[in-house]
């Protein structure tokens, strides 16, 4: 999960590049290693917890992506 965090940690920085790069590797079951914003993630999840839908949910790659 990408995003801004007050710390700064070399090997988080260094795989979001590395991830970001060759995100376009990542396709078919692999596609839900690529990266996502916490953004997105947040938005997703607000936007579930509002809805009327009842039950419980796993929301994966795809659904974040759509938000």
């Amino acid at each position: 999960m990408i995003g801004h965090r007050k710390l700064f940690r070399l090997g988080e920085f260094i795989g979001e590049k590395i991830f970001t790069f060759l995100s376009f590797l990542f396709v078919g079951p692999l596609k839900k290693y690529r990266n996502i914003s916490a953004t997105q993630v947040a938005r997703s999840l607000v936007s579930k917890m509002n809805s009327d839908d009842d039950g419980v949910y796993v929301l994966d790659f795809e659904n974040f992506k759509n938000q």
